[in-house]
């Protein structure tokens, strides 16, 4: 779940008494150790000190810490056997954790680059299993270890769903040529419809792919509107462009058209169905009409993304054209969207309120 879009939270663990007893504490019963696991914050008497095998937190009469848990300045430490500090991916009665050099536990997301797993970790310090629903609305299934589940169809809890490779559920987005609904499940009204002379026209798994990859990002809450509106995709296997108009470097080859007459987006490059649908947002929005703002910027401010969005000379005045393009760029990567927000600010201020209705 490359993740470049996911950032490790690390940051002191602020819980109440009955939260951490009823998580944390509760993995240690039965296991001696020195002291009982003490949830009030360690006090004065215990020091940390380091030797050849680490760091431990000890008592002036030698008595240290181990196989518990402890919640220092703010932060919870978990003390081995041998009465270390755990750094790094340790694993407690069964589960994994990740703790920072300096000991703290990581809370959120966290990446086991031995195992490429990702994890993610509750504000009690608990590792998520079964269902999860982030900030943005993704959804995400963990394992009974709490390893998240990625790349493909997979049977969870009696049903069959799509998850990416980033791990989120497909939910209002298209696998392959299915429509997945904002429940994860198909509905097959709004497939991708296959225009064809030939009977039976099977799709390659390359095509498949290409446009579950071009789904992957697109904004779920138009993906959504675009089927509520009655719009349709349709793929035409047999075609090899739509239009192709001579420019100051040659032909330009264009593999989708969006007929805003008969509400559908034409296609024979799947791999453009991106691009295609952005200009459906920005046709929705109302971007191409000419008084808006937001357009006006847009075409003020085309030198800041050049590095990004190539426009041949034949479409240098036509804002569909360019806004596909824009937007798909910013769409495409987490890498790409942070250096478009690093270069050109009031660009990617103005796609974010197009695209996430963000202010």
């Amino acid at each position: 779940m490359r993740k470049q879009w996911l950032v490790v939270i690390s940051a002191g663990i602020l819980l109440s008494m009955g939260g951490m007893m009823s998580s944390l504490a509760s993995e240690d019963n039965g296991q001696e150790q020195s002291t009982p696991i003490n949830l009030m914050e360690a006090t004065k008497e215990w020091q940390w000190k380091e030797d050849s095998g680490g760091w431990r937190y000890i008592k002036k009469d030698e008595t240290y810490k181990k196989n518990c848990w402890e919640k220092i300045d703010g932060s919870w430490y978990y003390f081995g056997f041998d009465g270390y500090m755990s750094t790094d991916w340790t694993t407690i009665r069964g589960m994994d954790y990740l703790f920072a050099e300096t000991g703290e536990l990581q809370l959120g997301w966290c990446y086991n680059d031995e195992e490429e797993k990702w994890h993610y970790y509750k504000e009690d310090g608990t590792p998520q299993k079964g269902w999860f629903q982030d900030q943005d609305g993704s959804w995400y299934w963990f394992s009974a270890k709490g390893e998240m589940t990625s790349s493909g169809y997979k049977y969870v809890t009696g049903g069959k769903y799509y998850f990416f490779d980033n791990g989120q559920m497909a939910a209002n987005q298209y696998v392959g040529l299915f429509y997945m609904d904002e429940t994860g499940n198909r509905n097959k009204n709004f497939d991708i419809i296959i225009e064809s002379k030939k009977k039976n026209t099977t799709v390659s798994a390359e095509v498949k792919e290409g446009f579950t990859e071009a789904s992957k990002n697109l904004p779920r809450e138009w993906v959504k509107r675009f089927t509520d509106q009655g719009w349709e995709i349709l793929y035409y296997p047999d075609k090899l462009y739509f239009s192709a108009p001579n420019t100051g470097s040659g032909v330009y080859y264009v593999g989708h058209s969006l007929d805003t007459t008969y509400k559908k987006i034409k296609i024979c490059n799947p791999s453009e169905l991106t691009e295609a649908f952005c200009e459906y947002i920005g046709y929705e929005y109302g971007l191409y009409k000419g008084t808006l703002q937001e357009a006006t910027d847009l075409s003020m401010d085309k030198s800041l993304v050049d590095e990004y969005v190539y426009i041949p000379d034949y479409y240098a005045d036509d804002m569909k054209f360019y806004f596909g393009k824009l937007a798909a760029a910013y769409l495409g990567s987490a890498s790409t969207r942070s250096e478009m927000e690093a270069e050109a600010p009031d660009v990617t201020r103005i796609l974010k309120k197009i695209l996430y209705r963000q202010s």
